[in-house]
């Protein structure tokens, strides 16, 4: 949706903390007062109970750095005010 913040925006590696934090990648994107956080997970393969997506719990005490404010999931629409450490299960 914004070609710009990607071809022109600074980008910032997010490490993640915890117990799964091998299987998250994470960075953000950022241009003036735009910021776009993409975190997925990686090697997920047998983390979710039967082959199921590795959603919820199944994070442990994983989390990553996200900055304060009020930031919404672009899949799901959910919000999500955060600041500091925020879940990975959330």
């Amino acid at each position: 949706a914004d070609p710009a913040l990607y071809a022109d925006g600074d980008y910032a590696p997010l490490a993640a903390s915890g117990g799964k934090a091998r299987h998250v990648a994470a960075f953000a994107r950022r241009r003036g007062a735009q910021t776009l956080i993409v975190a997925v997970p990686r090697l997920a393969d047998g983390l979710g109970p039967d082959g199921a997506l590795p959603l919820g719990e199944v994070w442990e005490d994983t989390e990553l750095p996200i900055p304060e404010g009020t930031w919404t999931d672009i899949l799901t629409g959910r919000t999500l005010v955060a600041g500091g450490r925020t879940a990975c299960a959330d």
